[in-house]
């Protein structure tokens, strides 16, 4: 069975470190699918804003205003 090599103080501070960077990356990867996804979900609702107002026969500036009223 192998032994575990005992880290310095040092190596475990700079193995913390580059795991917490590892991290960031991550979380900073994630973050930015997120936003993609939520923008893609808007193009298809507002798809299916745009194909319920024409369906109805209505404009746009129409729909507007039945929605302010």
């Amino acid at each position: 069975m192998a032994r575990k090599k005992n880290l310095s103080l040092d190596e475990k501070i700079i193995n913390t470190k580059e795991l917490i960077a590892d991290y960031e990356e991550k979380l900073k990867n994630t973050k930015n699918e997120l936003k993609e996804l939520e923008a893609e979900k808007e193009v298809l609702e507002l798809q299916k804003l745009r194909d319920s107002i024409k369906a109805s026969g209505k404009t746009i500036e129409e729909a507007i205003e039945i929605i302010k009223s």
